[in-house]
C-alpha cells in the first residue's frame, strides 16, 4: 500500500502538538512538506519534525509533492 503524502500549511503550535505527533504514529502517512509565508520559520519547523520540503507558496508546494 502507497503511502498517503501529507503537506501541513502553517508550522504554528498547534501543527507541531497535535497534527505532526498523529501524523508520524501512523505508518501509512508520509510527512512531506510545510509550507508557510516565512520561509526561516517554516525551515526550524522543517527540521524539528524530520519534514523534507520547505514551501512559501501553496501553488509550488501542491506542483512539487502531487
Amino acid at each position: 500500500m502507497a503511502k498517503l503524502k501529507v503537506a501541513i500549511i502553517g508550522g504554528g503550535q498547534v501543527a507541531e502538538t497535535a497534527h505532526i505527533p498523529a501524523y508520524q504514529k501512523r505508518k501509512e502517512i508520509e510527512l512531506v512538506a510545510v509550507m508557510s509565508n516565512d520561509r526561516q520559520n517554516a525551515s526550524k519547523f522543517a527540521q524539528r519534525n524530520q519534514i523534507p520540503n520547505v514551501y512559501i507558496s501553496s501553488d509550488e508546494m501542491f506542483k512539487r509533492t502531487a
